[in-house]
């Protein structure tokens, strides 16, 4: 990627400019690197799906303040930009299959999807990245799936998948997170 343009994506991102990094994002596809486009899309996505979701908080400790439609429509919009988060990492990770990198996306298209309440597909994901060599991550991936099982109402799932981390992974620091789960 050009390295001129990193840290103007970047500054549109922290000055929430966030409909701007993705209509950039999309125009630089080609000549740049699809991996790049999806990349900054789905960081515009997760920054403006964190920051509406920060807002609609601020609004519910002042709620004299604000009118309740406003509050639920930035919660809803927050959550719905997360899922977008979660679908482009996703992407990314399919297009970066067999790099350094694809276990990374992986686990951030599943927590996107998580911070935005998609469960199903973070199940699916977490999923995937057990079956694949995530050994230094293996404790965390099986605490997040257990969490997600048990934000669908699924106990019994989440209570077999913790006590296979701790069968698996007994000394993974990781582990006291699953002893306290």
């Amino acid at each position: 990627m050009s390295k001129k343009i990193v840290p103007v994506l970047q500054t549109l991102i922290d000055g929430q400019k966030y409909e701007e990094v993705k209509r950039i994002s999309k125009l630089m596809w080609p000549p740049l690197p699809r991996e790049d486009s999806l990349m900054w899309t789905a960081r515009a996505e997760e920054s403006w799906g964190e920051s509406l979701l920060d807002k609609a908080q601020l609004q519910s400790e002042a709620p004299d303040e604000v009118k309740p439609e406003e509050l639920i429509e930035n919660k809803a919009q927050g959550l719905q930009h997360l899922r977008e988060a979660g679908m482009a990492y996703y992407k990314l990770a399919q297009l970066r299959r067999g790099s350094d990198n694809y276990y990374d996306d992986l686990e951030n298209a599943a927590d996107a999807y998580i911070r935005g309440k998609n469960f199903r597909e973070a199940v699916k994901i977490y999923k995937t990245l057990l079956e694949g060599d995530v050994t230094e991550r293996i404790a965390r991936i099986y605490n997040k799936l257990a969490k997600a099982y048990l934000s669908q109402g699924r106990p019994i799932e989440a209570l077999a998948t913790l006590k296979k981390c701790i069968d698996e992974r007994p000394k993974d620091p990781n582990i006291y997170e699953t002893r306290l789960l």
